[in-house]
């Protein structure tokens, strides 16, 4: 089939095989951890197909002209009597701008809530997030790309969240020891002011102790003149 298109649905009698859903091998890793009380579910045998005879060569004489191969091979399996094939499909083009718009909106609700709480933030995760995933897992799975862009777009806020939030912490420790350290200053400046007030006022009280201790010298007495003696 052309490559140019996403086909995303083939109907009819003919059907593509489907592998295995990627949750059933993690909920089959988390089986040992649940409690089962009742008995253990039997094993589910994989799907078995057996393809028809190939068709005899042609015994027609012609031109054997190798036709050159391209496209997209889809492999088909008869599920029931012979009809017509319907294929569902859409441009590429399209389906790439479609994907990329989905996993745009839901990037930029994530980032609307950037600055919202955690309520708002847990349910849009939640609700958008893990539900396109549901959803994707629900739809064909050819057609499950757009729902996987728009749960890889709320994956992308929610680690925009998070480096928001480690940021947030990194500043918030900073302003804190910030703080801290201006207070620390301000308690040494006034320690220090307190300490040269205190000092002050003990060297004026060790003055004027000083100056009350110190005994008055007595008056000086008038000196008498010299006495002169006759010969």
């Amino acid at each position: 089939m052309p490559a140019s298109h996403r086909y995303v649905d083939f109907g009819g009698a003919m059907r593509e095989e489907i592998g295995g859903y990627r949750s059933a091998h993690f909920a089959q890793s988390l089986r040992f951890f649940i409690p089962q009380i009742g008995p253990a579910m039997p094993a589910a045998t994989g799907a078995s197909h057996t393809e028809p005879p190939p068709l005899p060569a042609s015994k027609s004489a012609g031109f054997d002209t190798q036709l050159r191969l391209e496209g997209v091979r889809v492999v088909l399996k008869r599920m029931d009597a012979p009809a017509s094939v319907q294929v569902a499909y859409r441009s590429r083009t399209y389906s790439y701008v479609f994907e990329a718009v989905a996993g745009l909106l839901a990037f930029a609700g994530a980032i609307r809530l950037l600055g919202r709480g955690r309520g708002e933030k847990w349910a849009y995760f939640i609700f958008v997030g893990l539900g396109t995933l549901v959803v994707s897992g629900a739809v064909s799975p050819r057609a499950s790309d757009p729902w996987q862009m728009a749960a890889l777009g709320v994956f992308g806020g929610v680690g925009i969240w998070l480096v928001a939030w480690f940021v947030g912490g990194v500043r918030a420790m900073a302003e804190r020891r910030r703080a801290s350290a201006a207070r620390d200053a301000e308690q040494a400046v006034a320690q220090a002011k307190e300490f040269a007030t205190r000092r002050a006022q003990a060297e004026a009280q060790a003055t004027s102790q000083a100056a009350v201790a110190k005994p008055e010298a007595p008056p000086a007495k008038p000196e008498e003149p010299p006495t002169q003696t006759g010969a």
